[in-house]
């Protein structure tokens, strides 16, 4: 009986003894294989970036600062042209005024000329000379003048638009705008160089620390990463297609808009010289209004002159015909008297003398 419960413990030993053994290796083994190659599976994952994201993240930015680009040119495409144009326009109008004003005066001084030198003739004919003299001046001399005058006064303001808009445009290409233009033109480049030397950064401190994943997504998505910095710029400096209102105040292109527009508000409109040209038209037709006022005032003065000296000479000579008249008479009577006091005398005598005798 003693050797049957020998054999009962030791077989229990025995069974405990060989479950200890069989346990001990899977405790000890299994955290030390499976856990650390799953977490190094998920970190390797998250370090790898999807090259397709990465290039249509660019082109929807790319697209989205081309339509804040539009917005701003299709306010007004073209302004420079635009005032250009208008300006040309205007001065083109300018030109067909003034030069039909100048051959419409011109018709009415080379018509007016004979009748001019006929009224001096009759001014001179009347011993007259000074007032034929102001007529040849007024109606004449000076007004071929004033038709060379007219188209000059005209393109004065034309040439002094032109100077002056030249000016205005040099103005706006300097100072301020000319910087802030070209520091946006050398942004796109600056953030080019500037994303290459990053991506060049991350790939090789990726290797130094033997993370081959993340520096494979670093390489691979550099070309994106590049073509982004130099279309829409980083958050410090503009790109190509930056809009005025993303970073820097506008990249390239939209500088340049900006640029074009400071241009086109420095262009001025010409000052329209149609009323120096009828000004002057109307200085040409004065002297000869006034000449031929003056002329029939002569003339008018000549006739009445003419009448006062003929009353004059009326009266001058009517007193005298009357004295004359009257000395005739005068002589007449006196004549008569002095006959027929004769007569009478002779009579007296003849009856004295027949008295006497």
């Amino acid at each position: 009986m003693q050797s049957a419960l020998n054999r009962t413990v030791t077989t229990g030993v025995a069974l405990v003894g060989a479950s200890a053994i069989a346990l001990t290796p899977v405790v000890a083994y299994s955290p030390a294989v499976q856990l650390p190659s799953l977490r190094s599976a998920d970190v390797q994952m998250a370090a790898f970036v999807n090259p397709i994201e990465e290039w249509v993240q660019v082109i929807g930015t790319s697209f989205t600062n081309l339509s804040a680009l539009g917005t701003q040119v299709q306010t007004d495409p073209t302004p420079i042209l635009s005032k250009l144009a208008a300006n040309l326009l205007a001065n083109a109008n300018t030109i067909v005024d003034t030069a039909s004003q100048t051959f419409g005066q011109a018709v009415a001084t080379f018509t007016a000329m004979p009748q001019a030198f006929f009224t001096a003739a009759q001014q001179l004919a009347a011993g007259q000379v000074a007032d034929a003299v102001q007529t040849i001046w007024g109606n004449v001399l000076l007004p071929p003048a004033f038709l060379a005058i007219i188209p000059i006064s005209a393109a004065i303001p034309i040439v002094q638009n032109a100077v002056q808009n030249v000016a205005n445009v040099i103005g706006a290409l300097g100072g301020v705008n000319l910087l802030l233009t070209g520091i946006a033109v050398i942004s796109p480049i600056y953030a080019t160089i500037t994303q290459f030397g990053n991506s060049a950064q991350a790939v090789v401190d990726a290797v130094k620390a033997g993370d081959f994943v993340t520096a494979a997504s670093a390489l691979i998505n550099a070309p994106a990463q590049l073509v982004n910095a130099f279309l829409n710029g980083d958050e410090m400096t503009p790109g190509l297609l930056t809009p005025l209102d993303g970073v820097g105040g506008g990249g390239a292109i939209a500088a340049l808009l900006k640029l074009r527009d400071a241009i086109a508000d420095a262009i001025t409109a010409p000052t329209p010289p149609a009323s120096a040209a009828k000004t002057l038209s109307a200085k040409v037709a004065a002297p000869a209004e006034a000449t031929t006022t003056s002329t029939k005032t002569d003339e008018s003065s000549t006739g009445a002159t003419s009448s006062v000296t003929t009353a004059r000479s009326s009266r001058a000579h009517s007193p005298a015909t009357s004295g004359g008249k009257a000395a005739s008479s005068g002589k007449k009577a006196t004549g008569s008297s002095t006959t027929h006091g004769e007569k009478a005398s002779g009579k007296g005598g003849s009856a004295r003398h027949h008295g006497a005798a």
